[in-house]
């Protein structure tokens, strides 16, 4: 077992298993799984700079954040921050790492638990596998997290969708009212329709007025000239506001795709409903796997989580399903949540960057002293540190991140302490061998 495992450092230690149950992930969790997390997870404690996970590297390892804030680096350039509970979970999937993470300003500490645990799943050498209700429990809470970002992330799409119209509306708002100051819509019979039916229902005079040298089109830079000369601002605003409405704009006729909690629940539904038929040659829909049951069992609660452990529970009964095959099932869901958050993203970071593009929030920035102004990036949740309560935040600073730096500080004194990432990871085959003594 490798040394930087939190058994191997802290031996028997009730206090540290104590410390393992105040993280919100495992506060309800078996003593079984408790265990498992104590023999095969770490403490890592990062300063600021220093990586936490590495893009492009392969390993093994899921960290909770205990206390601080990570950056994310794609290429090498910074994209955004990290405050949520757990990362780097698609590891699981044998994927390489998507970004580089590392601690941003005040320094990071994080519980990471080596997935090579999950390997006999693929290599049960002929043998019965241990604990495999531990493993489902483990996998089950990791899989609840993947599939409760979907939905969080679903908000963030609305809200953002939201600012990407307003955005958007508001850069050819702005760039109308340049067309009227400069005139543009002089030679376009259409747009010039347009504004005289409007303004010989609410303003003839003005209109009159503004006639171009042929008496029979608009000029409408004497018209925004007259109006400003008049204090009457707003009116530039609404026939603007108007022309706008009225002509086509392609600009307004972008539409990002959007996914929805509810279509990952239908798409998650049919693809188990598949898997059960081909691999188990059952017939889901007898056996309860309507939309209504499914829907029923990932509802999400008030605080936005959800309880897998009662789906797999429900599944396991009704579909006479071993731990295996749950473990299975929670592996599609996983997958299809991994899937989703990354369209999701994807959509997101399209429509920030068509923002960010904009002249009108170009210019809205320079006016407010630089930067981007308005474009948030991401939803951020509430930080780690306020969702672990302070007595809970004492318990594991003393009982476990306290300890664990005093060791790696031993460490760095006498030889060179394993980092984070690859480097500290247990091979798979010394896994399955551990698992087997």
């Amino acid at each position: 077992m490798p040394a930087n495992y939190l058994e191997s450092i802290l031996g028997d230690n009730p206090n540290a298993l104590l410390a393992i149950r105040e993280i919100p992930m495992f506060r309800n969790c078996s003593d079984g799984l408790l265990g498992l997390v104590y023999r095969y997870g770490r403490i890592v404690h990062l300063e600021e700079g220093e990586e936490l996970i590495r893009e492009g590297e392969f390993d093994q390892w899921v960290y909770m954040i205990l206390s601080g804030v990570l950056t994310v680096h794609l290429g090498g350039e910074h994209v955004d921050t990290v405050s949520s509970s757990l990362v780097g979970e698609r590891c699981i999937l044998g994927e390489p790492r998507r970004a580089t993470l590392k601690a941003a300003p005040g320094g990071v500490n994080a519980l990471g638990i080596d997935m090579a645990i999950l390997d006999w799943l693929e290599n049960p050498r002929g043998q019965a596998p241990p604990e495999t209700d531990v493993y489902k429990e483990l996998f089950a809470l990791i899989t609840a997290e993947a599939v409760e970002r979907v939905a969080k992330l679903e908000f963030n799409q609305t809200d953002t969708a939201a600012r990407h119209h307003m955005f958007i509306h508001s850069d050819a708002l702005a760039d109308t009212v340049v067309g009227l100051m400069e005139n543009r819509f002089q030679s376009d019979r259409e747009q010039n329709m347009i504004l005289y039916d409007h303004l010989s229902r609410t303003d003839r005079v003005s209109m009159a007025l503004s006639m171009g040298e042929d008496r029979v089109t608009l000029n409408t830079a004497k018209l925004v000239a007259l109006y400003t000369s008049q204090g009457r601002h707003g009116e530039i605003w609404q026939l603007a506001e108007h022309l706008l409405a009225r002509r086509k704009d392609s600009r307004l006729d972008v539409a990002p795709p959007f996914f929805s909690y509810q279509a990952f629940l239908e798409s998650t539904r049919q693809k188990v409903g598949v898997y059960l038929a081909k691999t188990l040659g059952m017939k889901p829909e007898q056996k309860g796997l309507s939309q209504e049951n499914w829907r029923e069992h990932l509802m999400l609660d008030e605080g936005m989580k959800v309880d897998l452990g009662n789906l797999s529970r429900w599944m396991q009964y009704a579909f006479g399903l071993n731990d295996r095959d749950m473990i299975a099932l929670l592996r599609l869901l996983f997958q299809e949540a991994c899937a989703t958050t990354a369209a999701i993203n994807a959509t997101i970071q399209s429509m920030i960057g068509r923002m960010r593009s904009l002249a009108f929030v170009q210019k809205l920035g320079q006016a407010t002293a630089g930067g981007e102004a308005g474009v948030v990036e991401l939803f951020h949740s509430k930080t780690v540190e306020e969702m672990i309560p302070v007595f809970s935040r004492t318990i594991i600073q003393v009982h476990l991140i306290e300890p664990m730096v005093a060791w790696q500080e031993k460490m760095n004194r006498g030889q060179k302490a394993p980092s984070a990432g690859a480097a500290a990871t247990l091979s798979s085959q010394d896994m399955i061998e551990d698992l087997f003594r």
